[in-house]
């Protein structure tokens, strides 16, 4: 009897001491699990991230929404305008230059929040398909930077403000209207890159000298925008969006894409003329694109479009860069 007892005695003992580790190994979890210390791999999908949100997050997510590089890229394309007219440097030009920056943000913002659906397959990276921003908050970014820009275009006279009302038209046109038709929406980027170096030109009073850059740079753009419909082709089609990729095939847009980055190298040498410093510009843009584009007709593969966008951006600064300093 005195042994079955102990027995006894001795069992509950284990089974209460089971349960206190059992107790302070869930409590232990809860807390791990709370102070984010519970590590399990990226791969099984059953990481949970942090709750706690950076108070940086929103704004740094309202500035990937703008497309900072793009959107700083417009403001810098309206001092090259200035330059080639003869401007010289002030800070002055900040002033104008921010206006293109915010209609560039708007503009971007406004694709953004009308191409989720595509963009969840495409890029789903993005603020709004990674749930960063929501669509309603990307609305009211674009109306708000396009508001700002508008009120700072008064100041600069009845041409820039007319100017100013066709880009945002343009650009809140672009993504319901104008997207899908063919050349047509990839025309419009163009035109509106072209339209910044045209601002640049009328600030400085010398819209003739800006005609022939303007005209390269919306065309290497605009190519640009041509071969984005390859990249984009599997969220457009599922979405039903026509595009030059997907109503018309790979080979005509690469065909289009190569017409406009190599149509972009005939104004650079007619506006170069004979001055050889001038033809550096012509020069170095033909061995960059041929650079970028050369690849695609060898392999159209996704990641090697995708590295000819990047390329086609470098292309694209790069002139910038020249006519800046050239």
């Amino acid at each position: 009897m005195t042994s079955k007892k102990g027995e006894r005695r001795k069992e509950k003992a284990e089974s209460g001491k089971q349960k206190a580790d059992t107790t302070t190994h869930s409590r232990e979890g809860q807390k791990n699990s709370e102070n984010g210390a519970g590590r399990r791999s990226l791969s099984t999908g059953n990481y949970q991230l942090s709750t706690a949100v950076s108070p940086f997050s929103f704004p740094l997510s309202l500035v990937d929404l703008a497309r900072w590089h793009s959107a700083i890229g417009a403001g810098i394309t309206v001092w090259v305008g200035g330059h080639l007219a003869g401007a010289a440097w002030q800070w002055g030009w900040l002033y104008p230059m921010a206006i293109a920056v915010l209609l560039s943000a708007a503009g971007n913002a406004s694709n953004d929040a009308g191409d989720v659906e595509a963009d969840t397959i495409n890029r789903p990276t993005r603020p709004i398909p990674r749930g960063s921003i929501s669509v309603n908050q990307a609305r009211i970014f674009a109306l708000v930077c396009a508001t700002l820009a508008f009120l700072m275009a008064i100041p600069l006279g009845w041409a820039t403000l007319l100017g100013t009302i066709v880009g945002v038209a343009l650009l809140f046109g672009y993504t319901p209207y104008l997207k899908s038709i063919p050349l047509v929406g990839n025309g419009v980027v163009g035109l509106l890159v072209g339209m910044c170096v045209g601002f640049g030109g009328l600030l400085a009073g010398n819209i003739p000298a800006v005609i022939l850059p303007g005209i390269a740079v919306g065309l290497l753009f605009g190519g640009r925008e041509i071969l984005k419909t390859l990249y984009d082709i599997t969220g457009d089609s599922a979405m039903g969006v026509a595009t030059i990729a997907t109503r018309w095939g790979e080979r005509a847009t690469l065909i289009l894409a190569s017409l406009c980055f190599g149509g972009a190298i005939i104004p650079l040498g007619i506006w170069a003329g004979n001055s050889l410093t001038l033809w550096l510009a012509p020069f170095f843009t033909t061995l960059l694109v041929l650079a970028t584009i050369l690849p695609l007709w060898q392999q159209s593969t996704r990641p090697i479009i995708n590295r000819a966008l990047r390329g086609s951006k470098i292309v694209g600064f790069a002139l910038l860069a020249l006519l800046a300093f050239l």
